[in-house]
């Protein structure tokens, strides 16, 4: 019985969400950046990488697409509320495993490396975008302040960017 009741609570948060965020309309990726949803992080001579922030609906469902995103929801930001994910794409020349160990978050003072990343396929609409993935963490984050991105390449440096969630997303 216990099982049963598993299932349909499960089905009806991700009917729920399919329902509720169906709707979603889409920023162009140059509204995305014109907006600062999307922020840019030159690293050097290396690439440029690009950065965003998915647990707004609005945001999430743009990058991940509807299907992806409430699997998201349900899954990992129902269940653990403090869970946040970024998620990376530039060129093929971004290394995954090298970029997601090498990127770092600074908050108030605080530091917060990626503890996920999942390498996302499939055909894009952004251009320039060649490889895309998510990184996540789990902590206590404020967006009414801003983030800080780091990367620091094997060669030494680090760049960085500051992030300010556009105030539209902070009430989702």
């Amino acid at each position: 019985m216990l099982k049963i009741a598993s299932f349909l609570q499960a089905f009806a948060l991700t009917f729920g969400a399919a329902l509720s965020f169906s709707y979603a309309e889409c920023l162009s990726w140059d509204e995305l950046l014109a907006e600062e949803s999307v922020i840019e992080v030159n690293i050097a001579r290396r690439a440029t990488m690009f950065v965003g922030y998915l647990n707004p609906p609005q945001l999430g469902v743009c990058f991940l697409g509807e299907d992806f995103y409430n699997i998201f929801i349900v899954r990992l930001v129902k269940e653990q509320p403090n869970r946040h994910f970024f998620w990376i794409g530039g060129p093929h020349s971004l290394d995954l495993v090298d970029t997601a160990s090498r990127t770092s978050m600074l908050h108030e003072g605080e530091e917060f490396y990626f503890d996920l990343a999942t390498k996302l396929s499939g055909p894009r609409s952004f251009p320039g975008i060649e490889i895309e993935f998510l990184l996540s963490f789990q902590g206590e984050i404020d967006f009414f302040e801003p983030v800080t991105i780091y990367f620091t390449p094997f060669m030494g440096g680090t760049f960085s960017k500051e992030y300010w969630l556009p105030e539209k997303y902070l009430d989702e």
